[in-house]
């Protein structure tokens, strides 16, 4: 048998880098750089820099100077980036297309979000297949499209080139965090909550297709000012003590889900919505279980409460737990969790 070409011996063995995957966050920039080495997932550098307390009169100033900062860390490789945008820039909707239409979907999809927008902006229209079922008889496929405007585009474009980085892809941040959790559980159905800085977002993802996007106007910083003035202790407080004992779980569980209970309610209140939704579209139960991220997810009692309040099974969920978390492995789960977008970024750029 001939010996295989000279220098391709081992080239199932090479490694593949991702591009640098960047989260331009309300309150932090977060990097990450993935690779792959004989079907494992590695991640090679990471890094986040809380934003300064000027941010919110210039935040792309802002983005631009942490962002600089951690690129000249020396621990990423490469000129090529891929970014997310969130819903405050992305907009989503539901069209439905007869499937003897599909053909033409694009001009169907394009008609009925301008018909509903009825706005002169230049937008571009993400359109992604979620269900085909009968509607009155009548066969047809729901997309769920994400629609952005050029200038929100243009101006993330200017602000990585600047950095003098050539950008790759540009996405929905939740689709992303979604992606990065069923990395280690492709397939599965489940609702993520993503308890953000400004707001939470929520997902809903069926056989490993997400849904349903949504946003909610619980922002995290808001609970955890609520945590503070009303038991005195901040998060990091909270958490220890939920670790001391039993005993101390339970009580410290109870006090956070009392004093956050309006706000549980909310949250509650527009899962169910989602979770009716999707079991309309499949006739039955769509979603069997709730996983969240973010910091607040950690704290004792928490996730079991909101499960309890919605009938899901709930937890805070790892986002690195399917790939090798390198320089993240001895950290903790509140910062783990914070990588989630721009994991779900390099996975996508490592399977392309």
């Amino acid at each position: 048998m001939p010996a295989p070409p000279r220098g391709m011996e081992f080239s199932h063995m090479r490694r593949r880098r991702s591009p640098i995957a960047i989260d331009f966050g309300v309150r932090a920039v977060t990097m990450l750089q993935a690779e792959t080495c004989a079907g494992t997932t590695r991640i090679r550098a990471a890094a986040r820099e809380p934003l300064a307390s000027t941010a919110a009169s210039d935040r792309a100033e802002a983005w631009f100077a942490s962002a600089q900062r951690l690129l000249r860390s020396g621990r990423f490789r490469g000129g090529l980036a891929t970014t997310a945008l969130g819903l405050d820039d992305v907009s989503s909707r539901h069209v439905r297309v007869p499937f003897d239409a599909l053909e033409h979907a694009g001009e169907r999809i394009l008609a009925q979000v301008q018909g509903a927008d009825g706005g002169d902006d230049d937008v571009v229209i993400n359109p992604v297949p979620v269900a085909d079922f009968l509607d009155q008889g009548e066969r047809k496929r729901e997309f769920l499209c994400c629609i952005v405007k050029q200038a929100a585009i243009d101006a993330r474009i200017a602000l990585l080139e600047r950095l003098k980085l050539r950008p790759c892809a540009i996405e929905l941040a939740p689709l992303a965090q979604a992606r990065a959790l069923l990395h280690a559980a492709p397939g599965e159905s489940f609702a993520h909550l993503d308890i953000g800085a400004a707001e939470c977002r929520i997902t809903f993802v069926r056989a490993g297709q997400p849904l349903l996007v949504r946003s909610v106007p619980v922002a995290g910083e808001a609970l955890q000012a609520t945590l503070e003035e009303r038991l005195g202790l901040d998060i990091t407080a909270l958490a220890a003590l939920g670790n001391t004992s039993s005993m101390d779980a339970k009580l410290t569980a109870a006090a956070i889900t009392d004093a956050l209970a309006e706000p549980l309610e909310r949250l509650a209140q527009k899962l169910a919505e989602g979770i009716r939704y999707c079991g309309a579209l499949f006739q039955g139960r769509a979603v069997t279980s709730l996983r969240a991220t973010g910091r607040l997810a950690q704290l004792p009692g928490l996730m079991t409460a909101l499960g309890r309040r919605i009938g899901l099974r709930s937890e805070a969920t790892d986002p690195l737990a399917g790939v090798d978390a390198g320089p993240l492995a001895n950290a903790s789960a509140g910062l783990r969790s914070t990588y989630a977008t721009t994991l779900g970024l390099c996975l996508a750029e490592l399977a392309a």
